[in-house]
C-alpha cells in the first residue's frame, strides 16, 4: 500500500514581521505529527525559515516482504523463505551446485555436476574406498583394500622389475593381506590384471603383463585362495595410473590391480 504524508506548512509570519518571541521559538523546537509520521525542522528554530516552520515530507511505504528476504512478496516465488537464507531473484534458496541440498546445509558446496550426494551435499562413496561413486571405476571394493585413484584395488609395494615378472621381495606382505581380503570375501570373484610401463613393443608388454598375473594368482591360490576365482589377464602398458616419462611414474605402472568380476 503506498500513500504520501500531509505537507505540512506552519506560517509564522508574525514573527518574521515582529520579530521572534520566545514562545514562537519554544514552539518551533516541539515536534508533532501527521498522519503518525514524526515532524521537525533540523534547525529547531533558530533561523527564520525554521521559525516559519516550512516543512514538505514525502513518505512512501514500501511494498510488503513477508519473509524479510529482500524479494517482495508480489514476486516471491517461495514467500516463506526461513530468515537468513540466500535465495535468488525469484525468492528461493539458493542451490548453486545444483545437487539438491541448499547451500545453508550443503557441505561441499561444488559437486560436480551429476554426482550423487548424501544428506549433506556431499558425494556418495559406497564402497568406502575413499573415491566418491561419480569418480569410481570399481565401485563394489572390499573394504580395507589401497585404490587407485579410480578407485580399483591395487596390490601395494608389489612394483615389479623392468622385464621381470617374478614377485619382487618385499611384497609378500601386501599379498598376505591381499589372501586375507580375499577369504573375508569368499563370495567375490576377481580378475588379476598385469600392467607394465610404456617401455618395449606392445605385444612384448601385454606377455609380460600376462606374466606378472599369473604369478599373483599362483601366489593366491598357493595361500588357500579357491582357483576359480581368479582370473589372470595382461593389459600391458595400456592403462597407466603414472606418467611415463620418471623412473617413478614407470615403477608404479608396472603393476597388479583386482578387479570384481561377476
Amino acid at each position: 500500500m503506498k500513500f504520501f504524508t500531509l505537507t505540512i506548512i506552519r506560517l509564522g509570519i508574525l514573527s518574521l514581521l515582529v520579530g521572534s518571541v520566545p514562545a514562537l521559538a519554544e514552539q518551533d523546537e516541539e515536534t508533532w505529527k501527521s498522519d503518525g509520521w514524526p515532524q521537525w525542522h533540523h534547525l529547531r528554530g533558530e533561523h527564520p525559515f525554521a521559525r516559519t516552520g516550512t516543512q514538505i515530507y514525502f513518505g512512501q511505504e514500501g511494498p510488503l516482504d513477508a519473509d524479510g528476504d529482500g524479494v517482495p512478496d508480489e514476486d516471491d516465488a517461495c514467500p516463506n523463505t526461513l530468515k537468513g537464507m540466500r535465495v535468488d531473484t525469484k525468492g528461493c534458496p539458493v542451490d548453486e551446485d545444483m545437487d539438491g541440498v541448499l547451500n545453508e546445509q550443503d557441505l561441499c558446496p561444488h559437486t560436480p555436476p551429476g554426482a550423487k550426494v548424501d544428506s549433506h551435499g556431499c558425494p556418495v562413496d559406497t564402497d568406502g574406498d575413499g573415491v566418491p561413486d561419480h569418480l569410481d571405476k570399481c565401485s563394489n571394493t572390499p573394504s580395507g583394500v589401497s585404490v587407485t585413484p579410480e578407485g580399483c584395488w591395487v596390490i601395494k609395494d608389489i612394483n615389479f622389475r623392468p622385464n621381470r615378472a617374478d614377485i619382487p621381495p618385499g611384497a609378500h606382505i601386501s599379498l598376505d593381506a591381499a589372501v586375507r581380503v580375499l577369504k573375508e570375501n569368499p563370495g567375490m570373484n576377481f580378475e588379476i590384471q598385469g600392467h607394465t610401463d610404456s617401455s618395449g613393443r606392445a605385444k612384448k608388454n601385454e606377455m609380460l603383463s600376462r606374466k606378472r598375473a599369473e604369478a599373483v594368482r599362483n601366489y593366491l591360490v598357493r595361500h588357500g585362495i579357491a582357483k576359480l576365482r581368479l582370473t589372470a589377464k595382461g593389459y600391458g602398458s595400456s592403462r597407466p595410473v603414472a606418467e611415463n616419462v620418471t623412473l617413478a611414474g614407470r615403477a608404479i605402472n608396472r603393476r597388479v590391480e583386482l578387479r570384481q568380476i561377476p
